[in-house]
Formats: C-alpha cells, sequence, structure tokens
C-alpha cells in the first residue's frame, strides 16, 4: 500500500516481537527501512508476532492499522485496532482499541487480519487466519464508516471447510476477473490460491422492494443506471471502490414508485472494478460496475 501517499507502493510488516515495520519505497526497484510505526510516544508493541493489515477502517480517507497478535489476553483478544489521527502521507497513531466481532473479543490465537470487501456489497470485512487452521470470515453488518462484524464463520471451498495452518493471507483480484480471490500461505511454507466464485451480490432488501441495474456493463465514459423502489423512498446511490470506500455520489433525493434514471460521467475514473450501491430507509441494493475504456 501506498503508507505516505507518495505515489509508490510500501511495506508494512510486522515481527516476532510485536513491532510494526515500515519499509519505504525511494524508486520502483528500491524500498529503505524507516522507525517502526510509532503510538502514544514508542514503537507500537503488541507483544509476539504481530500481523498488521493497513486499510481505511473507518472511512474518513486514512490508512488504519488492525493488528494480529499471537495470543489473547482478556484486556484486548487477539486483535487490536490503531485508529489513524493524522493526515494524508502523515500518519499519526494514540491508543488501540480491541477488535469484536459479535459483540465479543477475539479469542483464537495467533490471529492475521484482512480487511476486504469480500462479499462486494461495498462494505469492508473482516477475514483472518488463526493458529488452529480455520480461515475465518465475519461480514461486516454495519456501515462502510462503521464497521459492525457479525459472527466468524468458516470459509468454504467446493471440498469444504478452508484449512490452513497458521495461515497468512492477501486479498487479491489473482486472476483478474473482477472478483475478490484468497492468495493464503501456511506454516509449511506452502502458498495456496482460491479463486473467488460469483454467485451475485446479496441484497439487505428482504420484502424485495429496491432494485440497481446498470445499462451496458462493461461501460466506458458514462455510467447509466436504474433505481427502483416499489413505493416512493429517499435515498442515495454511490459508486465505491472494493475496498469500501465511496469514490464519488451519483445521486441523492426522492426515488418515485416508478424508478428513476442516473447518468455520470466517469471519464475521469480509474478503469477498473466499482459498486454501485442504492441504499435507503428500507434496505439497500447493490450491482458491480465495470469500467472499461
Amino acid at each position: 500500500m501506498d503508507w505516505n501517499e507518495d505515489g509508490l507502493d510500501d511495506l508494512i510488516v510486522g515481527d516476532w516481537v510485536g513491532h510494526v515495520n515500515y519499509f519505504q519505497r525511494i524508486t520502483a526497484d528500491s524500498l529503505t527501512e524507516r522507525e517502526d510505526i510509532q503510538a502514544e510516544g514508542g514503537p507500537i508493541d503488541v507483544g509476539d508476532s504481530s500481523a498488521p493489515d493497513a486499510a481505511d477502517y473507518d472511512d474518513d480517507g486514512l490508512l488504519d492499522l488492525i493488528i494480529g497478535i499471537y495470543e489473547h489476553t482478556s484486556a484486548y483478544g487477539s486483535m487490536v485496532l490503531y485508529l489513524n489521527q493524522g493526515s494524508p502521507g502523515d500518519p499519526v497513531f494514540d491508543q488501540y482499541q480491541p477488535v469484536r466481532v459479535d459483540g465479543m473479543l477475539v479469542a483464537e490465537d495467533r490471529t492475521t487480519p484482512r480487511m476486504v470487501d469480500l462479499n462486494q456489497d461495498g462494505r469492508k470485512d473482516l477475514v483472518y487466519g488463526e493458529r488452529e487452521s480455520s480461515i475465518l470470515y465475519c461480514e461486516n453488518v454495519g456501515t462502510s464508516g462503521d464497521p459492525l462484524f457479525a459472527e466468524a464463520v468458516a470459509l468454504q471451498t467446493d471440498t469444504g471447510t478452508l484449512t490452513r495452518v497458521y495461515a497468512t493471507l492477501c486479498a487479491s483480484d489473482w486472476n483478474g476477473d473482477g472478483y475478490t480471490d484468497l492468495i493464503i500461505g501456511e506454516v509449511y511454507g506452502r502458498v495456496f490460491v482460491y479463486l473467488a466464485t460469483p454467485t451475485g451480490i446479496e441484497e439487505n432488501d428482504p420484502a424485495g422492494e429496491l432494485d440497481v441495474a446498470i445499462s451496458g456493463s462493461p461501460c466506458g465514459e458514462v455510467l447509466e443506471a436504474s433505481l427502483n423502489a416499489a413505493r416512493p423512498v429517499r435515498g442515495t446511490a454511490s459508486l465505491l471502490s472494493l475496498a469500501g470506500r465511496e469514490v464519488r455520489r451519483v445521486f441523492e433525493g426522492m426515488v418515485p414508485r416508478d424508478g428513476c434514471t442516473v447518468r455520470e460521467d466517469v471519464s475521469d475514473l480509474p478503469r477498473g472494478v466499482y459498486v454501485l450501491r442504492f441504499a435507503t430507509s428500507i434496505g439497500w441494493d447493490s450491482e458491480k460496475v465495470v469500467l472499461l475504456d
């Protein structure tokens, strides 16, 4: 990730003594080790085997740190969050806070968290490995800016539960199909790739009163979408990155019973995969958007 926002990707890594190390990229083929990342006047120290992920946890445009820990304690579990109180390119951290899943402290040992919109609903979920070999998924049932993680469930493959001992995770679109895959390392030195099998984006609209539909995706310079509601309702439509960050709000106002059409010039946006999320007081619906030249 671009930690200091200079246009070059840097490295943020944990170590055995619990610090968080920062390696700044100076040129395309050169990294320089900088001072360990600080909080409360000294290096961050979470105990043995820190496993950090840098992500915009609260959707304020700043990279925060969510850190897995080797052993859980009653004080803060085995996963903590440092919110960035600084500015773009100049991170500043204060006290940590525990990460809670289903209202409880994370109790597994040797957690390796990643914040990623795994179900592509426009909100960042929590995925993590742990010592006993499970890969756990906690859906964000809150909002993009105020995450609330549901009960952890073990991820499944076509052959059963996804298990890797002492797993470390990376989430990326490995095969370029627009869906988030998982690259997983394990204690025996092997690396595995698990490709996502798309089954559609789940709606939070059990009554079926809302629908967002893209007219022509992939699309080029103009995004055209229809917002439909079974009854008049006030809502917003936002184009989100796959990390759950709002890139652009394309609609805000009343949607009539027979729906409305939104047209937005997106020629200035980077080409890639986004999510268009139509949110109202009665629920929300979302649809994947692919922008191509």
